[in-house]
């Protein structure tokens, strides 16, 4: 598939080709993350945690936090919300078990599959991309692996939290290699050209990239080429 300039961006996780322009963000990429199915749970904590954790084999996270075991994932979303991570396909079964199990009370499941879209920022530079968007803290000693923010990029609303990714470089600081981001299915063409705005050739502002042999991970180059200690 392709967004509003045409820019191939592949659905269900496959990755873009290789671009053949010099860039300042090398092994970079952005591109649908593999589908999921999404249920959204509203409730108290303690009236959700026994049912979700039957259902999903996830412990109900707390603020700002998430659980991701493999095609599978629990974030939290708000103080009374979080989103369920769902192998594709199961949704409806999902969400007629915890509604069977949650019964009449105070409380919502949802199946929201539809109504969101995933991107993948993968590579050594996606901290690098996300910064520029957002006004929540990407860096190393603020965000890594178990963490999710909601905040806004660009104009838009969006949930991101950092994942392994799907191919095998080196791990940077916090063990991810990659970022996903969820938005509204309604603006996923606005929120994919965004975010390779922020990744295209020419853009690097050199924030969070690896160090020279024996530098600090959480370094940052200036714009004259030397290193600077952020601290931890």
């Amino acid at each position: 598939m392709s967004d509003t300039d045409g820019t191939a961006i592949e659905a269900d996780g496959a990755l873009p080709g290789p671009s053949a322009a010099p860039s300042e963000l090398p092994g970079t990429a952005v591109y649908r993350a593999p589908r999921r199915d999404m249920v959204t749970l509203r409730g108290a904590a303690d009236d959700l945690r026994d049912s979700v954790d039957a259902v999903s084999g996830l412990a109900l996270p707390d603020r700002l936090r998430a659980a991701i075991e493999g095609d599978r994932g629990l974030l939290w979303m708000a103080p009374d919300e979080w989103l369920l991570l769902l192998p594709a396909g199961t949704a409806g079964v999902a969400v007629a078990t915890l509604t069977a199990r949650l019964g009449p009370g105070h409380t919502t499941v949802a199946d929201v599959s539809d109504a969101r879209v995933a991107f993948r920022i993968e590579g050594p530079h996606w901290r690098e991309v996300l910064a520029k968007l957002t006004p929540a803290d990407m860096s190393p000693g603020a965000f890594g692996l178990g963490d999710v923010r909601r905040t806004r990029v660009g104009q838009v609303a969006a949930a991101v939290w950092p994942t392994p990714g799907a191919r095998e470089p080196a791990a940077g600081a916090g063990g991810a290699v990659a970022a996903d981001l969820l938005c509204f299915a309604s603006v996923a063409d606005y929120t994919g050209a965004l975010l390779r705005d922020a990744a295209r050739p020419g853009t690097s502002v050199a924030y969070w990239t690896e160090p020279p042999a024996g530098g600090n991970i959480t370094g940052r180059r200036t714009l004259h080429g030397s290193w600077l200690d952020r601290g931890a």
